[in-house]
C-alpha cells in the first residue's frame, strides 16, 4: 500500500514538472531586477532587454493593489471592459491565469462535477441577490499589460493595453513578457501620466486614463483626469475622463463631475458625468443628483440622475423622485421616476406605486406604474389589478392592468380574468380580458363564453360571446362553434355560429359548414 502512495505522489510531481516545462516553453516570463531601481529605471531596462532578446513583439507589465469587492474580477483585452461579479474565475489549459504563469505553478482545472457546482452555486447567489449581505472588500492584485511591437524602443510607443486580474487568464500570445513587479501608485502614476502625452492614437489614450484611474491614489490622479475633463480635450476623452473620475470616490472628484454635468458643451459628456456621480460612495453626492434631475438643462442628463438616485434608493432622493414623478413638467421624467422608485423593489416602492395608480392624474403615468408593480412581491396583485381594470378611468389602464395578470401566470389569474369579463361593461375590455384568458387557460376561457352564451339575456352579449370563440388561436373555440352551430336551441344562435364558421379560414370550420348544408337539404 505504502509502495502505491509513493508511485502516485511520484506520479503527481513528475507531472507538475513536465506542467512546467511545457509552461515555461509557451510562455515566456522575464523578472525585471528591482533591487535599488525606479519604476521608471525597470521599464526601461525591459525596453533594453527586449532589444536584445525578443526578435517578435513582446510585454511589459506590472500589478498594484486596489480594494474591491471579494467576488469580482477585471478583465480588459483592449476591445472589451468587463467587471465581473463570481465566485471563482474561469480557467481553461489553454490559457492559464497571469499569477500562475508569474509563480510558475500549474493552474489546476476544474472537474466537470466542480464546474457544474460552481455555476449552482452563483445561479442561487444571484436568485439572492437582493437579501444577501453586502460582499466584502478586499485588497485584489490588478496587472497591467503592454504590448510593443518588435523593435520598438520609446517606453510610450505600445500598440495595446491589457489589463487584467491577476486570477484571469493572461492572453499574451506566447510572446515574452518582461515582468516589472509589484508596485504602488505613488512610484507608477507619475510614468504613466508622463506616457500618455506620448501616445498618438485616440484608442490608447483612453485605454491609459483607465489603467490611471485604476489606482488608488486620488492626490495624483483626480488631477490628472480634471485636467482632461475640463479643459480642451477632445469629447471621447472627455467623456472617458468623466466615467473614470467617479473611481477615486474623492471631494475633488465629485466638485469636477459636478462642474462637467452642469458645463460641457457635450450633452454626452454632462450626461456621462453625472452616472459617474452616480457610482459614487461619499457625502454630497444625493444633492448633486437631485439638482441635476429637477434642473439639468437636457432630458438624457435628467435621466442618469434620476435612475441614479433609484439606486441609491436613499429617503431625500426617493422624495425627490416622488416629487418628480407627481410634479415634473416633462413625461418622460415622470415616467423614469417611476421606474426608478418601483425598480428599488421595497415595500416601500410598492406603496408609491399603488398611490400613482389611486391618485395620479396622467393616465400614462398610470398604465406605467400599472406594468411596474407586476414585478414586486405581492400576495393582493391579482385582486389589485382587476380592481384597476374594472375602476380605472383610462381604458389604457384597464387594458394595462389586464395584460400584468396575463403576464402574472398565477393560478388566480384565469379568476380576475374570468371576473373582468363578467363585469365590465366596456365590450372592447371584455374582449380583451377573454382573449387574454384564452391564451393562459383555453378551456376556462371556453366554459366562461359558453356560460354567457347559454345564461345572458342579453343577444349582443351572447353574439360577443361566439365572436371570442371564433378568435381564439387554438381549437378549443372553434369546436365548441361547430358544437353550437349544430346543437344551439336558440335559432339566432345558431346562425350567428354558422355565418362566423363560414368566415373562420379553419378547415373543420369549413367542413362543418359542408355538413350543415348537406343535412339541411
Amino acid at each position: 500500500m505504502k509502495t502505491n502512495i509513493r508511485w502516485i505522489q511520484t506520479i503527481i510531481f513528475v507531472a507538475g514538472v513536465f506542467f512546467c516545462l511545457q509552461l515555461a516553453a509557451r510562455y515566456e516570463i522575464i523578472h525585471v531586477p528591482t533591487g535599488g531601481t525606479s519604476f521608471t529605471e525597470r521599464w526601461q531596462w525591459a525596453m533594453d532587454a527586449a532589444a536584445r532578446q525578443s526578435n517578435g513583439d513582446f510585454w511589459v507589465g506590472f500589478s498594484i493593489e486596489r480594494m474591491m469587492p471579494e467576488n469580482q474580477y477585471i478583465f480588459s483585452n483592449g476591445n472589451t471592459f468587463i467587471f465581473m461579479n463570481q465566485s471563482t474565475p474561469d480557467f481553461t489549459d489553454d490559457a492559464p491565469s497571469l499569477q500562475g504563469l508569474l509563480s510558475g505553478t500549474p493552474v489546476e482545472k476544474l472537474s466537470e462535477a466542480a464546474q457544474l457546482r460552481r455555476e449552482a452555486e452563483r445561479a442561487l447567489a444571484a436568485k439572492k441577490r437582493k437579501t444577501r449581505k453586502p460582499v466584502p472588500t478586499v485588497r485584489k492584485e490588478m496587472a497591467f499589460l503592454f504590448e510593443y511591437s518588435a523593435g520598438s524602443s520609446a517606453r510610450h510607443d505600445f500598440h495595446a493595453i491589457h489589463i487584467h486580474s491577476v486570477e484571469l487568464s493572461a492572453g499574451l500570445d506566447k510572446n515574452p513578457l518582461f515582468w516589472l513587479g509589484k508596485t504602488t501608485p505613488g512610484k507608477s502614476v507619475p510614468l504613466l501620466t508622463q506616457l500618455y502625452n506620448g501616445i498618438q492614437t485616440q484608442r490608447l489614450k483612453e485605454r491609459m486614463i483607465s489603467v490611471v484611474a485604476l489606482h488608488e491614489a486620488p492626490e495624483q490622479v483626480v488631477p490628472f483626469l480634471e485636467k482632461l475633463l475640463l479643459g480642451n480635450s477632445r469629447k471621447d476623452i472627455r467623456e472617458t475622463a468623466a466615467s473614470r473620475l467617479g473611481w477615486q470616490n474623492h471631494p475633488d472628484a465629485l466638485k469636477a463631475l459636478i462642474a462637467a454635468g452642469k458645463n460641457d458643451r457635450s450633452s454626452d459628456v454632462r450626461a456621462e458625468a453625472v452616472e459617474s456621480i452616480g457610482e459614487m460612495e461619499i457625502d454630497g453626492v444625493v444633492d448633486a443628483l437631485i439638482d441635476f434631475a429637477r434642473h439639468a438643462k437636457t432630458l438624457d442628463v435628467r435621466v442618469e440622475a434620476i435612475e441614479a438616485l433609484g439606486e441609491k434608493n436613499v429617503s431625500d432622493g426617493n422624495v425627490a423622485l416622488e416629487k418628480i414623478a407627481f410634479e415634473d413638467r416633462d413625461e418622460e421624467a415622470r415616467i423614469e421616476a417611476v421606474e426608478a422608485i418601483a425598480g428599488q423593489e421595497t415595500p416601500q416602492s410598492q406603496a408609491f406605486l399603488k398611490k400613482v395608480i389611486n391618485k395620479h392624474p396622467n393616465a400614462e403615468i398610470r398604465a406605467e406604474a400599472v406594468d411596474q408593480l407586476f414585478d414586486q412581491p405581492d400576495e393582493k396583485l391579482g385582486e389589485l389589478l382587476e380592481n384597476i381594470a374594472l375602476t380605472d378611468p383610462s381604458e389604457d389602464v384597464q387594458e394595462e392592468a389586464i395584460d400584468a395578470l396575463a403576464e402574472w401566470r398565477d393560478k388566480s389569474a384565469a379568476m380576475h380574468l374570468i371576473a373582468v369579463y363578467q363585469k365590465h361593461s366596456n365590450s372592447e375590455i371584455r374582449e380583451e380580458a377573454i382573449e387574454q384568458l384564452a391564451e393562459i387557460a383555453a378551456d376556462r376561457a371556453v366554459a366562461t363564453l359558453e356560460k354567457t352564451i347559454s345564461d345572458s339575456r342579453t343577444l349582443s352579449l351572447k353574439v360577443e360571446a361566439l365572436e371570442a370563440l371564433a378568435e381564439m388561436d387554438n381549437d378549443a373555440g372553434i369546436l365548441r362553434l361547430i358544437e353550437i352551430a349544430k346543437t344551439s336551441p336558440d335559432q339566432r344562435i345558431r346562425k350567428k355560429a354558422i355565418e362566423l364558421l363560414g368566415e373562420s379560414d379553419d378547415r373543420q370550420a369549413h367542413d362543418a359548414v359542408i355538413e350543415i348544408v348537406k343535412k339541411s337539404k
